[in-house]
């Protein structure tokens, strides 16, 4: 099967660096004697690999010695289509496992309409998708995260819901599963020794009762209500030192730390502020000590200080002064994701300053205060206004800005605050030297279980449409970035999120009519999810208009431990228009209260004034070390260009005396030779290195012991100062073809004139002559071939465009071929010589 992948299936898809695994942290254990764990996300790889709890729970589960957790991710369109081809299963990336031969297939549910991707990987792993269908040999199949809140839209397909925090949970189970009264049973009896464990929920247990309409218990010793759990305190022992880096780009490229699990505000439409209470701060030195370690292990050049409002930390000031001390020399960055205004300090700026100013997130949410109050969003215009200046003055290029429509109570005159609260930023920042741009995203709003909001109505399609073009006639400008949600996906995730089990057969509809990927724009298909509704029968709309005070609610099994009470006591007090509890005046260091670089007028001009220190005016030169390595096949699905960034972070880990560029973005001064395509090995690559230090090889070795598998230095040479670019050295590259056994390469006596090949870019089609880059050519069997090409010559392409034009086998034959790069030239009067000899 793996081999089948690899030579077969992955040369044909795109971004196969998804699928093999093999990267920087990830544990690989001996199956045998062991509960077997298939941590799922079903999303792409590049966002679950983005998340802290895929990362917390994976190395949880680890943790165990008689435990082995693995990964799995959906499959793009064009790799389910290739394993359905070959009739193979969805696996782990860990080991190629078919994710149906684990004991737990457990999924990580960020987002509602990542719910049919569960059923896709499913399918795809060929486990049967209804719970009621599976056998003793199939896996358990269990949800958590935090889009399960109401899980009865997944209840005929999930075995067991995890409600609230993992970390403990995940335990337990896996403490029950220790028992022999466990491994001896059968998989009902499995699930109701699993029932009895805090925050475990099966809902298969549970029947609607047909004179209420309410779920119950159908024995006697279950709960009534499922409790969702917390984790108190947070420990640094869920926390990995050494997460998994991925190989390949991912959406969050840095190091997420969480500070802090919950949220002191309450908002009436936040669903996460309810759901993660109490509020649980972790010690600064904690949070510093994960920071450090995590950092020498993993090589990122940025962290991020993780919470739902990272600037309520009551130790921020002292933990971002202390993290910058330490960090600043190293040239790493540290960012927050979003700053509550009236919270922001000159102090948190100050801490941020060594860092990339590409932009400060701000989230206002409505445009009024009367409707801040609706949704108990306790800011003010002032405070608004006043944070937006302040990073302005500071240097921020960039602020961003997240707004909400269709909120409870909400009138034009809501919409038009929008409007207006943007102006009036707009303003501000043409008060300021060089461009300052304001990012603007309006979303609707989604009432969401077991917030104050719950029993609200969810404005229509059409009404979402009206207030966005509202805004975009309102708000046309060069400075401001203006962006909507998708409507109609917010319509989808507002069924899905208050519907009850009914919604199951729509999800089914969803699958069975091959809808994929359905949190992607470009595969979200709207007409196609109301044409099932439809065809179901479900009266979507109807749970759009939300609830009235006696109707039973499709969650109301599932308990926070809030009183439904207070929720209906929130609402109350939302039309009321009062706050949770009175504004009181916030004492905050104003942008007034510092006055360094600010003129006449209190205004600040470009950035704050900067003492520059004087440097010798000699300039001494730096050394260069010239690398020659390899890639292997570990690594032959990596890009060139995140080859670049593994690099990058083996080189911050091994501690190597590199030189930096100047300015705010300092980078490494790396220089590297032509990229090899996606799929090809090498043996002879080449990275110039500038070094602050004369050259070693100590500083080989140091930098050898921190590649990943797959990257190996073949060699080094070093000069001191001026060094011709690799680039420009390298002009022609020889490598070695491989096909299959018995592929019958035909004899190749005479090249022709031309080698016309049709390219595609941007939509566009393009017939080009690759004949001019190909210097020779030499058949060595039947199923080997030697190529030589230019580089930086016209009419280069690649070895498999040509072998494809020579050979006459069709591309997806001669894609799956292999591809080595033996040498790297210098060709300099029909001679060839090796890059180190003209090195020098």
């Amino acid at each position: 099967m793996k081999d089948i992948i690899l030579n077969k299936i992955l040369p044909l898809v795109q971004k196969p660096g998804r699928y093999v695994g093999g990267e920087l942290g990830a544990i690989r254990k001996e199956h045998t004697g062991r509960i077997k764990f298939c941590l799922c996300f079903p999303d792409l790889y590049e966002i679950g690999m983005s998340n802290l709890g895929m990362q917390i729970i994976y190395h949880r589960l680890n943790r165990h010695e008689d435990v082995l957790c693995e990964r799995a991710f959906s499959a793009d369109i064009d790799f389910e289509q290739k394993l359905n081809e070959f009739n193979l299963p969805l696996y782990s990336i860990e080991s190629f496992t078919p994710i149906s031969d684990f004991d737990f297939v457990g999924f990580s549910v960020e987002y509602e309409l990542a719910y049919s991707g569960i059923l896709d990987m499913l399918k795809l792993g060929q486990i049967p998708l209804l719970s009621s269908e599976r056998a003793d040999e199939h896996p358990i199949i269990i949800a958590g995260g935090p889009a399960i809140l109401n899980p009865e839209p997944l209840a005929d397909f999930v075995d067991l819901f995890c409600l609230g925090d993992g970390e403990n949970l995940v335990d337990d189970i896996i403490e029950t599963a220790r028992r022999e009264e466990y491994k001896s049973a059968s998989r009902r009896e499995k699930l109701k020794l699993l029932s009895a464990l805090p925050g475990v929920y099966i809902p298969s247990f549970y029947l609607l009762d047909a004179r209420d309409g309410v779920l119950l218990p159908e024995e006697p010793d279950l709960p009534v209500r499922a409790k969702i759990r917390s984790a108190l305190p947070l420990k640094n022992a869920y926390y990995p030192e050494l997460p998994i880096v991925p190989n390949i780009s991912t959406v969050h490229d840095r190091l997420t730390v969480e500070i802090m699990r919950g949220c002191p505000r309450g908002c009436r439409f936040c669903q996460a502020g309810y759901q993660y209470r109490p509020r649980r701060e972790r010690e600064a030195d904690d949070i510093i000590k994960q920071v450090k370690n995590s950092l020498s292990k993993t090589g990122y050049d940025e962290v991020s200080l993780q919470s739902l409002s990272t600037t309520d930390y009551s130790q921020l000031v002292t933990l971002l002064t202390r993290l910058n001390n330490t960090l600043k020399q190293e040239k790493i960055s540290i960012s927050i994701p979003s700053f509550r205004p009236g919270t922001m300090t000159i102090e948190m700026l100050d801490s941020l300053e060594t860092g990339r100013k590409t932009g400060l997130t701000f989230a206002p949410e409505a445009g009024t205060q009367r409707l801040r109050d609706v949704i108990n969003k306790d800011i003010t215009e002032d405070e608004i206004i006043e944070t937006s200046t302040l990073a302005f003055r500071r240097g921020w290029q960039h602020i961003k800005l997240y707004f909400m429509i269709g909120l409870p109570t909400e009138t034009d005159d809501d919409i038009q605050g929008i409007a207006d609260l943007i102006r009036r930023i707009e303003s501000i920042s043409r008060g300021f030297k060089g461009k300052r741009t304001i990012g603007v995203t309006i979303s609707p709003f989604v009432p969401k279980p077991l917030t104050p909001f719950q029993w609200e109505r969810q404005i229509s399609l059409e009404e979402i449409l009206k207030r966005y073009r509202f805004l975009q006639k309102a708000l046309r400008s060069k400075l401001i970035d203006l962006r909507f949600h998708d409507a109609e996906n917010s319509i989808i995730e507002g069924v899905l999120c208050r519907a009850d089990r009914s919604a199951g057969e729509i999800l089914l509809g969803v699958h069975n009519s091959g809808l994929r990927l359905q949190t992607w724009s470009e595969h979200f298909d709207y007409d196609k999810w109301v044409e099932i509704f439809k065809s179901c029968r479900f009266d979507y709309q109807n749970v759009l208009d939300g609830f009235t005070e006696g109707d039973p609610l499709p969650w109301q099994h599932i308990d926070k431990g809030i009183p439904h009470r207070f929720f209906r006591m929130e609402c109350e007090k939302a039309y009321m228009e009062k706050p949770l509890k009175k504004r009181t005046d916030r004492k905050r260091q104003t942008p007034e209260t510092k006055n360094q670089g600010l003129t006449n007028d209190g205004l600040t001009y470009g950035r704050s004034k900067r003492t520059v220190k004087r440097t010798n005016s000699v300039q001494l030169p730096s050394a260069t070390v010239r690398l020659r390595w390899s890639k292997g096949e570990n690594l032959r699905f990596v890009s060139h260009r995140d080859l670049i960034n593994l690099f990058h972070r083996a080189i911050r880990r091994s501690k190597i005396p590199v030189e930096y560029s100047q300015g705010f973005h300092p980078h490494q001064k790396l220089s590297f030779g032509p990229p090899l395509p996606v799929g090809y090995t090498s043996e002879d690559e080449y990275l110039d290195i500038r070094l602050t230090d004369p050259f070693n090889e100590r500083i080989v070795s140091m930098l050898a012991d921190t590649l990943p598998p797959g990257i190996s230095i073949e060699g080094a040479i070093s000069k001191f100062g001026f060094m011709e670019s690799i680039s420009k050295i390298i002009n022609l590259q020889e490598y070695l073809i491989t096909a299959p056994d018995n592929t019958g390469i035909k004899q190749i006596t005479e090249l022709p004139s031309s080698i016309v090949i049709e390219r595609e870019k941007d939509g566009d089609k393009k017939e080009i002559d690759i004949r001019p880059g190909l210097y020779d050519i030499e058949i060595i069997s039947d199923t080997q071939v030697k190529l030589l090409h230019r580089v930086n010559h016209e009419g280069v392409g690649r070895c498999d465009e040509y072998m494809e034009v020579l050979t006459g086998f069709d591309r997806k034959n001669v894609l799956t071929w292999s591809y080595h790069r033996l040498r790297q030239y210098s060709l300099k009067e029909d001679r060839m010589l090796p890059v180190f000899e003209v090195s020098i």
